[in-house]
């Protein structure tokens, strides 16, 4: 809800100084609806307080990327992503964020974190090359942006049998030799074409 009332607060600025209607749609996922809804009334209720002409509206969304494309097609005009879906949003739809928050103090980092079974000595991200990867999904941020941007943009990259090909990154099939897992609905059986599908 804090993310909603941010953006809330961000729409009335810009009503606020333009002193003109604004209306705007919401693309809520399916567990968001509620929020939207209550956050619609808080919209309406708080414009009418300060005289300002704001009409809100939620529009459903069945998936991040179904949301995205109704803005792109016109039909909502504004959704919550999370990390992994920002890159998608402006790769694929050609949109951009227009607010970001930020939790905690000034510098605050995200980190994802790897893990191996405690008896697997020698082994670092170097040696990856043959080993089963799981992911907590597929455009996820710790579960795939953040290790696979780390992989691609490593200075030896060549030892994880990675390459930069026409601007577009690809993961050669020699680091995704054996079984690739993830969490997220997208089960990944065929790794190296989900790979492509993602980075382009």
């Amino acid at each position: 809800m804090a993310k909603l009332l941010f953006a809330f607060v961000v729409l009335m600025t810009i009503q606020y100084a333009f002193s003109a209607p604004f209306s705007f749609k919401w693309c809520a996922l399916p567990q968001e609806t509620s929020k939207c809804d209550v956050f619609k009334t808080y919209v309406e209720k708080t414009a009418q307080n300060l005289s300002l002409e704001v009409t809100a509206s939620c529009v459903a969304g069945n998936t991040t990327e179904d949301c995205m494309t109704k803005i792109k097609d016109g039909q909502a005009d504004l959704v919550t992503l999370g990390g992994g879906d920002i890159y998608k949003a402006g790769k694929n739809y050609s949109l951009v964020p227009i607010v970001s928050e930020q939790y905690g103090e000034y510098g605050v980092k995200y980190y994802a974190i790897a893990v191996v079974k405690k008896n697997n000595t020698g082994f670092d991200i170097t040696s990856l090359k043959g080993k089963k990867t799981c992911h907590t999904g597929v455009g996820r941020t710790a579960g795939w942006i953040v290790p696979m941007g780390y992989l691609l943009g490593s200075k030896n990259n060549a030892s994880y049998g990675m390459r930069k090909c026409q601007q577009k990154f690809h993961i050669s099939v020699q680091v995704l030799q054996r079984e690739l897992c993830s969490r997220s609905p997208y089960r990944i059986q065929q790794p190296l074409r989900a790979v492509r599908g993602y980075w382009g």
